[in-house]
């Protein structure tokens, strides 16, 4: 018998994911969830959260707004305040290529097909 070629998830798995992916998209602040919630998502739907990779976002995910927000916008971060964790310096090197390659698809920047109807003067239709 063919054992199936997908990933199948113990239920604790299943869980950790489900949660891991609703936390990274209610942090707080708004930008850090857009930003880490479509990630996560995007992780996990293609099914790349093994179990030790989940572990690394889940402790990714403890640290403040700030150290997030410091992480994904300056690369030089992790140098100025001696964090030495390449797994995490990785996660955060993947995320900027996943929000480069997904740039064009911000709602900010897609064509507007409607124009805003003049301005009438009050009591025109």
């Amino acid at each position: 018998m063919e054992e199936p070629s997908h990933k199948t998830h113990t239920p604790s798995n299943l869980e950790r994911r489900k949660r891991l992916v609703y936390r990274a998209s209610h942090r707080g602040m708004r930008e850090l969830d857009i930003t880490f919630g479509a990630w996560v998502s995007h992780l996990d739907a293609s099914d790349s959260l093994s179990d030790g990779r989940l572990a690394r976002l889940e402790q990714l995910l403890e640290r403040s707004e700030p150290d997030l927000l410091a992480l994904l916008c300056d690369g030089e971060f992790a140098q100025k305040n001696n964090v030495e964790d390449k797994e995490e310096q990785e996660l955060m090197r993947e995320l900027r290529q996943f929000l480069s390659s997904h740039k064009n698809q911000s709602p900010k920047n897609q064509s507007h097909k409607h124009k805003s109807p003049k301005n009438k003067p009050l009591g025109e239709k």
